[in-house]
């Protein structure tokens, strides 16, 4: 709240300049606790602007022509005298109202969830909703009786969210928000992309003011580049199976397929050439079948592969 409220004094000035500006953008996306306080301490800003008005009431002026020189005098000494005292008790409200405590605007204590290399676990979150994470995933939840919002900071996750149509579930991963009432969807991170998948109900996908809605058996990509993609129909057999170990890859960056792999894998895969991880490639795995697929790469794409003394895998060329 004190960020928001000196957010608010450096916006309505009149020196605000793009570089603060472009500053309180990202300050604003990068939680959504962020834009929850922005907007209450905005709201107060307006209250004080209003109460501000107050200290421009006219002095009270004599009701005719027929008013002596003393009664004028004292009229107008006594209009002042209102509109001073309505003026100061005015801003010292706005005062109070900006510099109290607001009970019912602070955050749920935020909660985090974890998993580690090559582990994937379930979480009940705080309204029962169920969660289950991918390895080395990592997501932060801020759920009370008036709010439900998490980030999902990096990784995959499977959500069963609790239907609550008076408080919709947000979900914020990179730069995209997810809305939802209760279903039952997939997020998977690939690199600066991510894909949402729906099982169950409704989803809206927002970013960068478009905005797309899913319904069951759908599934759309989000990039940072190309923005919301088109939703497509989503084979459930493939839904969420990063669960089972299996992947599937559709024209993406070998550097981003390997960032995904490498939180399953005790044994990583690096790259040593350089330039190699920006090729892209179609792929579709078991994680139990990545030498074969590695062998294919050697033969299909010239990319030869070997171990490490330390058992890790070596990509090159």
């Amino acid at each position: 709240m004190q960020q928001a409220r000196q957010w608010c004094i450096t916006l309505h000035s009149e020196q605000c300049s793009k570089e603060q500006l472009d500053d309180f953008r990202r300050w604003l996306k990068s939680d959504p606790e962020h834009t929850r306080s922005f907007r209450q301490a905005e709201t107060l800003w307006r209250k004080a602007a209003y109460c501000q008005t107050l200290t421009e009431t006219p002095s009270l002026q004599p009701a005719d022509n027929l008013t002596t020189t003393h009664s004028r005098r004292h009229h107008h000494l006594w209009g002042k005298w209102l509109s001073a005292v309505g003026g100061l008790v005015a801003l010292s409200a706005c005062f109070l109202l900006l510099l109290l405590p607001i009970n019912y605007s602070q955050p749920a204590d935020p909660v985090h969830f974890r998993t580690s290399v090559g582990e994937v676990k379930d979480f009940t979150l705080g309204d029962g909703s169920v969660v289950t994470l991918g390895a080395d995933s990592e997501l932060v939840t801020w759920i009370d009786a008036r709010q439900r919002h998490a980030r999902l900071i990096k990784g995959d996750g499977l959500f069963r969210i609790q239907p609550r149509p008076e408080l919709p579930f947000e979900l914020r991963v990179q730069q995209a928000n997810i809305e939802v009432l209760g279903t039952v969807f997939d997020i998977q991170q690939q690199g600066r992309s991510v894909q949402v998948a729906v099982e169950e109900g409704k989803v809206r996908v927002n970013y960068q003011h478009h905005s797309s809605n899913l319904t069951a058996s759908q599934r759309l990509n989000v990039d940072a580049e190309l923005g919301i993609g088109a939703a497509k129909p989503l084979e459930l057999a493939q839904f969420a199976n990063w669960r089972q170990r299996r992947f599937v890859f559709h024209d993406v960056a070998i550097e981003d397929i390997l960032t995904t792999l490498n939180r399953y894998l005790q044994q990583p895969v690096r790259l040593s050439t350089p330039g190699l991880g920006s090729e892209r490639l179609s792929l579709a795995f078991r994680l139990e079948q990545l030498e074969q697929v590695l062998d294919s790469l050697q033969s299909g794409h010239d990319i030869h592969w070997r171990r490490t003394p330390s058992g890790e895998y070596e990509l090159f060329r």
